[in-house]
């Protein structure tokens, strides 16, 4: 299986992937960025930055900021709340129609 060619920057440099800290909103989410980082002194980069996947719903990242890798539990609890609550939405705007 050929692997997929790299992505360069505005640096014409092989973008490198990165993840977010503990700290963070989503702590564990991938990135890629430029090499050099962001824009300007001391770093000198052109500031790529591109997310590897979609943001998280609401629901799940309220979890995952508690502390990622969360557990399995709580994540799917999160989804089905979520899931709860678009049935509800889905059925009161039928009942309008």
């Amino acid at each position: 299986m050929a692997s997929a060619s790299p992505t360069f920057c505005s640096c014409n440099l092989p973008v490198v992937m990165k993840e977010t800290g503990p700290s963070h909103s989503t702590p564990g989410r991938r990135f890629q960025a430029c090499q050099r980082g962001k824009k300007g002194p001391p770093y000198n980069g052109c500031g790529y930055f591109k997310w590897q996947d979609e943001a998280p719903t609401p629901a799940v990242a309220s979890v995952a900021g508690q502390g990622w890798p969360s557990t399995l539990e709580a994540v799917f609890a999160a989804m089905c709340e979520e899931s709860r609550r678009t049935n509800q939405l889905l059925e009161q705007w039928l009942q309008k129609q």
